[in-house]
C-alpha cells in the first residue's frame, strides 16, 4: 500500500508538471502571437501609406506647377519632418529661387499656434533650435532674410485633433452597428489621396534620408512632448495587454486579440488616411492658393527690390504624405 501511494503520488506529480510546462509554453506561444500581431498591425499600416506611392523611376520629392485658378508657380518641398536631408532640401530650394528673384512667398505646414509655440521653445540661434533643428525654419529664415512673405497653411491643431478623435469614435461606432461599408469608403478616399502623378516612395528611401531617419525620431520626440507622450502611452497600453493575459484560455485570447488588433488596425488606417493627410490636403492647398493669389512680399523689400522683383513662386514646405493629393487640388479644381 504504501508503494502505490508513492508511486500514485510521483505519478501526480509527474502529470502537474507536464500540465504546468504545458501551460507554461502556451503562454509564451501566446505572447509570441500577440507580438507579430503587433508587428503585422505596424506593417500594414505603413504598407497603407507607401504601396500606392511605389513605383520605378520614381522623381524627386520637389513638384514644380502652376495653380489653375491663380496661375501663380507653385513649389512644393516633401520632407520627412526634422529629416537632415529634407532641411537641407527646403532650404537649398527656397535660398535658389530668393537668390533668383523668383521667391513671392514660404507656405509652411504648421497652423499659427504651432508656430508661435515653436518660436519660443526655439527662437533662431537658441541652442535647442540647433540640437532640432527642422525644414519649417530653415526655409522661413532663408524667407526672412531675403525680406519675402510667409505664410501658416495647416488648419489648426486643436482642429484636426478634435477630428481625429471624432473619426476614432465614428469607426468603432460604425463597425459594430453594421456601417462598416462607409468605413470602407472613406478608407479608400484616403488611399487614392497619396496617389496621383508626381512623388513616388523611391524618392523618400534615399540612403541619405534613410540614415537620417533614427535623427529625425529623436528631434521628433524632443521637439513634441504631445508626440513623445502618445508614442510612450502606447507602448504601455501594448505591455499591458500582454500583462493581463490568462495562459488558461489560449484559443480565446488569441481570437481576441486577432479581433481587437483588427478593430485598432481599421481604426488607425481611417485617422491617418483620413483626418491628417485627405481632409488636411484641402486645408493646406486652399491656404497655398490663398497666398498665391496676392503678393506677400513686404511692400518696403519690393520697392528695395525694384519693380518685377517682388518675386512669383510660392514655396510649400509639406510633409511628404501630402504632395501629391495638394497638387491634384491645384492643378485641377478651382474651388478649393
Amino acid at each position: 500500500m504504501v508503494k502505490r501511494s508513492v508511486r500514485d503520488s510521483a505519478l501526480h506529480a509527474s502529470i502537474c508538471g507536464t500540465a504546468v510546462t504545458q501551460k507554461k509554453s502556451n503562454s509564451s506561444r501566446l505572447c509570441a502571437v500577440k507580438d507579430q500581431v503587433v508587428w503585422c498591425e505596424v506593417i500594414a499600416v505603413l504598407a497603407a501609406m507607401l504601396l500606392p506611392l511605389m513605383s520605378t523611376g520614381a522623381a524627386a520629392p520637389v513638384l514644380r506647377f502652376a495653380d489653375c485658378k491663380s496661375g501663380r508657380p507653385i513649389v512644393l518641398v516633401g520632407c520627412m519632418h526634422y529629416n537632415p536631408v529634407s532641411v537641407a532640401l527646403a532650404e537649398r530650394v527656397v535660398r535658389e529661387l530668393a537668390e533668383e528673384d523668383q521667391l513671392g512667398a514660404v507656405a509652411l505646414e504648421v497652423c499659427p499656434s504651432r508656430w508661435d509655440s515653436t518660436l519660443r521653445a526655439q527662437p533662431r540661434g537658441s541652442l535647442l533650435r540647433r540640437i532640432c533643428d527642422n525644414e519649417f525654419q530653415a526655409a522661413a529664415e532663408v524667407a526672412e532674410d531675403f525680406s519675402c512673405g510667409l505664410a501658416l497653411a495647416d488648419q489648426s491643431i486643436e482642429v484636426t485633433s478634435g477630428r481625429l478623435a471624432q473619426l476614432a469614435k465614428q469607426t468603432v461606432v460604425q463597425l459594430f452597428t453594421g456601417e462598416a461599408e462607409a468605413v470602407r469608403r472613406d478608407i479608400g478616399v484616403g488611399w487614392r489621396a497619396l496617389q496621383g502623378e508626381g512623388v513616388r516612395a523611391g524618392a523618400y528611401v534615399s540612403p541619405g534620408l534613410l540614415l537620417g531617419a533614427p535623427v529625425a525620431l529623436l528631434r521628433y520626440l524632443a521637439g513634441s512632448p504631445i508626440f513623445a507622450g502618445a508614442l510612450l502611452a502606447l507602448i504601455a497600453f501594448t505591455l499591458g495587454l500582454e500583462e493581463i493575459s490568462d495562459p488558461a484560455a489560449p484559443a480565446v485570447e488569441y481570437a481576441a486579440d486577432l479581433a481587437f488588433s483588427g478593430l485598432e488596425t481599421v481604426v488607425l488606417l481611417r485617422v491617418m488616411l483620413v483626418g491628417l493627410i485627405e481632409e488636411r490636403n484641402f486645408a493646406l492647398a486652399r491656404n497655398i492658393r490663398a497666398a498665391s493669389m496676392q503678393v506677400l512680399t513686404p511692400p518696403e523689400a519690393a520697392r528695395e527690390r525694384g519693380a518685377g522683383k517682388d518675386g512669383a513662386a510660392v514655396v510649400a514646405v509639406l510633409g511628404m504624405a501630402h504632395l501629391n493629393g495638394v497638387r491634384k487640388l491645384l492643378t485641377t479644381s478651382r474651388a478649393v
